[in-house]
């Protein structure tokens, strides 16, 4: 699920908490990194399950319009076959998404008066109305249409949006990933138990490079210093910001200890990033200083990389 920008990120903001807390270590900073990639799993395990869970709520809903002391034929005719269906149960059921709202006691935040309202907003909004015209609302792929409408409408909730900055730090960071992993996951429902593993942060980009790049630029911090420093063009390092100064070893770091990786995706990839965090003066700043630092160490040898294509760049 997670790309090598995302792991950088990660290991980005675990540095950043490594440097605002007295005597923190490398292996505090890893413990830091994994915390922020479970939470991020978490997030998707909460996305999916509140989804579903609103998608429920449409029977409670039918009950109450059809308990009416005088029901409309509209009350009356209100369809409960979403909530009802395998679509939305096997979300529910998963054992691996109800692991982690369990760990981290998530199901509590879903107060019966959010879901009722998020619920009828998007009954009301175009694509509620488009699915309850269904000819059939009890066929798989309407309900499973439904619920990919209701998962994007969450998304795009502001109340849906302020719960989740609330429960996890990094969601703004995480958004677009999860939406995307949410997306694949429900167009693939009715799911089966063991799904959720294959979402799971791990593998060789998360558990090698992400350790790695933090380890790395943390042992090697103080060479990283004395290598930046003379091409700051006459530019205090105290006064750099400190979050342009991390990003700036991190990128060096790669330059000299990841042969694998070519200097030209360092490059953009931690462009990117700045451009996320920083200001667009930053980016400029940062850009000419990695680009005359990778030129140097080049001519000086100071680059080794290995693998077809990255011997000579």
């Amino acid at each position: 699920m997670l790309s090598r920008r995302n792991v950088r990120i990660k290991s980005l903001q675990a540095l950043y908490a490594k440097s605002h807390i007295e005597d923190q270590s490398s292996e505090d900073a890893v413990a830091v990194y994994h915390s922020l990639l479970d939470r991020t799993f978490s997030s998707l395990a909460f996305v999916l399950y509140a989804s579903a869970h609103v998608a429920e709520y449409v029977v409670i809903l039918s009950q109450r319009k059809k308990s009416k002391h005088l029901p409309s034929d509209l009350d009356l005719s209100f369809s409960d076959a979403l909530g009802r269906s395998n679509v939305v149960q096997s979300i529910l059921r998963s054992v691996d998404i109800n692991k982690q709202i369990a760990a981290w006691n998530l199901a509590s935040q879903l107060e019966e008066s959010l879901t009722k309202s998020l619920l009828q907003a998007w009954l009301d909004s175009e694509s509620g109305k488009i699915y309850l015209s269904a000819e059939n609302l009890e066929d798989e792929g309407a309900c499973r249409d439904a619920l990919i409408s209701i998962a994007k409408f969450l998304l795009k909730s502001d109340s849906f949006d302020e719960l989740l900055h609330d429960l996890f730090p990094t969601w703004a960071d995480d958004k677009s990933l999860i939406l995307g992993a949410t997306k694949k996951i429900l167009k693939s429902t009715p799911v089966s138990d063991g799904f959720l593993s294959s979402y799971e942060p791990s593998g060789e980009t998360v558990d090698e490079y992400g350790v790695d790049l933090i380890w790395k630029t943390s042992h090697h911090n103080d060479t990283l210093t004395d290598l930046i420093e003379p091409y700051l063009k006459n530019w205090d390092i105290e006064r750099l910001a400190e979050l342009d100064l991390i990003i700036l070893k991190m990128a060096v770091c790669e330059f000299l200890h990841f042969p694998t990786i070519p200097t030209s995706v360092t490059m953009n990839e931690f462009l990117e990033v700045i451009k996320r965090y920083s200001t667009h003066k930053s980016k400029e700043f940062i850009n000419g200083i990695l680009d005359t630092m990778k030129t140097k160490f080049l001519t000086q040898g100071l680059i080794k990389k290995e693998g077809r294509g990255l011997i000579q760049e």
